[in-house]
């Protein structure tokens, strides 16, 4: 029941869905087969952790091998040359044979590679400790004791060599037997690749074989149940297919199609023989229908030439409208247009009439400042006239100085040996005099230029201070004009919105008289249109009834001819 049940899903699924399965098998078929290469490929990675594991044991160990026979060689050394060289020599060969012992007391996996490897640290421990004796030995000057302590060393290595050697050779040969075992994992990982994809592979064609068999089967009834039907064989037996998949439904369908052909084509021939008989009869009724329209529609005629006519004239009448209407709204525009144009002068008269309260309050600041300058600079003119004054008084008493310098030298000339010093002095004064004399000269120049150009200010400054009130007055004159501006748009702008006001109420009157116009000019096109609708009908009556009747006379040939193709269907 299960195999029957599970068959007729499989059969019932769409063939994506049946493809699509396929599909998931093959690939859960190699889901499983990566799933084991990666399980082997864990072993072959294990395998080579444990050879290079062992690989680094293995050369640990020769390296210990090496370094003991290097020790004892550095014991002989010092016993013939005891050096601070050799014996450091000794301790750092020691000190790597105690760090590769730590490292590899862990690695020792095996009873016996324990038993060798603990005997070895033992018989290095003595070696180390007879050269430590050896070192005291030959300190004290005792060569006989420390050639004994050397002999002990030596047997000491010579028992250990033996021992790591055989160390070297279990962990030489466990590493050989894990590259084995690598090799080993690796065949098998190859061959169960190959073996997963070639099993992977063959289940894959074979499914994908037998399904398609069976749709390319099942389609193949489809397509020959199709051309027969296509060939007007209706009496085709239904397809007998019980799945609901795509070629399922074509089937249905198919079969559904094929019934429904056998009922129209057995409905069309008893319609056709209907046909037939009526179309005669429809063609008399179509003659006597046709002589009726031709005579209305010679009446309509008249009517539409008078509906024209008024339609016409009502239509002149709502264009002139229109166009008055056009001329109103566009004044009432322009006025509104102006009316905003003269409210935005007025927002800038005001402004003007306020910026130019501003400039006269500014021009009279300006006056204010320029006046405090021009007496300011006058204040300076008289303080230069000061200054030469005491540039007089200083040139004078400079004057006075070096006559008084030079007096001083005639004086010292006088006393001789006793009068230098006072000489070198008065020399000093008259130098500071002339100097001073210089200076004054200089500050007399820079006072008269700076009197001369005080003077050029003081004028300019006046001339100034006279166009700066001229100005001040100009501008009170102007800022008079702009109220009296400012009252005149005032005025303006109250006219313009009367004026305004007065074009909306024509505007709107003018849009109700054109609406009126308007509708009268419709009402009568309607009219002639109704009219001309009305003649048209009745001449496409009689041209349709002239129609009807030839096609009514088509339609009993083609019923004829129906009923033939009818008769090459096999019900």
């Amino acid at each position: 029941m299960k195999r029957i049940w599970g068959k007729l899903s499989f059969q019932n699924a769409r063939i994506g869905k049946k493809y699509g399965i396929i599909l998931g098998i093959v690939l859960s078929l190699f889901i499983i087969s990566a799933i084991i290469i990666i399980f082997s490929l864990q072993n072959i990675a294990d395998d080579i952790d444990a050879v290079e594991r062992r690989g680094d044991r293995a050369s640990s160990v020769g390296q210990m091998g090496s370094l003991l026979r290097s020790k004892s060689a550095r014991i002989y050394q010092y016993v013939l040359n005891p050096t601070t060289e050799v014996e450091t020599e000794f301790n750092e060969r020691n000190e790597q044979i105690i760090a590769l012992s730590k490292e590899l007391d862990s690695k020792m996996d095996t009873t016996e590679e324990r038993e060798l490897f603990d005997q070895f640290v033992e018989l290095d421990m003595k070696v180390s400790s007879s050269f430590n004796e050896i070192i005291g030995y030959m300190r004290q000057g005792e060569t006989e004791a420390a050639y004994g302590s050397a002999i002990d060393a030596h047997e000491a290595q010579a028992e250990a060599i033996p021992l790591i050697d055989q160390l070297q050779q279990l962990v030489d040969k466990q590493q050989e037997e894990a590259i084995e075992k690598a090799k080993s994992d690796q065949l098998i990982a190859i061959i169960t690749l190959v073996a997963s994809i070639i099993v992977s592979a063959i289940i894959s064609i074979l499914l994908i074989f037998f399904v398609s068999r069976n749709i390319t089967k099942n389609m193949n009834k489809v397509v020959e149940t199709s051309n027969r039907i296509t060939e007007g064989d209706l009496s085709v037996k239904a397809i007998d297919y019980n799945g609901k998949d795509e070629i399922g439904q074509l089937a249905s369908s198919m079969n559904a199609m094929s019934e429904h052909l056998r009922k129209i084509i057995t409905q069309v021939s008893s319609v056709s023989d209907t046909v037939s008989a009526q179309s005669e009869e429809l063609n008399q009724s179509a003659n006597e229908v046709k002589n009726g329209t031709e005579q209305i529609a010679t009446t309509m005629q008249e009517l539409a030439s008078g509906s024209e006519t008024q339609a016409s004239q009502a239509s002149d009448v709502a264009t002139k409208m229109a166009d008055f209407s056009n001329a109103i709204s566009h004044a009432n525009e322009n006025g509104a247009k102006i009316e905003q144009a003269s409210a935005n002068v007025l927002s800038m008269t005001e402004d003007g009439r306020d910026m130019m309260g501003v400039s006269v309050e500014q021009m009279k600041r300006v006056n204010q400042i320029v006046k405090d300058a021009v007496a300011k600079v006058k204040g300076l003119d008289q303080q230069t006239k000061e200054i030469s004054k005491l540039v007089s008084v200083i040139k004078d008493i400079a004057e006075q100085t070096n006559l008084l310098a030079l007096n001083a030298a005639i004086e010292s000339a006088r006393a001789g040996e006793h009068g230098k010093g006072f000489a070198v002095v008065a020399d000093e004064v008259r130098k500071l005099a002339e100097q001073v004399g210089s200076s004054v000269t200089d500050i007399t120049s820079i006072v008269t230029n700076i009197q001369q150009e005080s003077t050029v200010v003081t004028k300019a400054l006046e001339e100034g201070y006279d166009e700066v009130e001229h100005g001040s007055a100009q501008i009170e004159q102007t800022g008079t004009t702009f109220v009296k501006i400012n009252d005149a748009v005032h005025n303006m702008v109250s006219s313009l919105e009367t004026i305004n006001k007065n074009f909306e109420e024509i505007s709107s009157s003018s849009i109700e008289i054109n609406t009126s116009v308007e509708e009268i000019a419709s009402i009568s096109e309607e009219s002639a249109a109704g009219v001309e609708q009305t003649s048209a009908s009745a001449q496409q009556a009689s041209s349709s009834m002239e129609e009807v009747s030839a096609n009514s006379d088509e339609l009993a040939k083609l019923a004829e001819e129906l009923n033939s193709l009818v008769r090459q269907f096999k019900i």
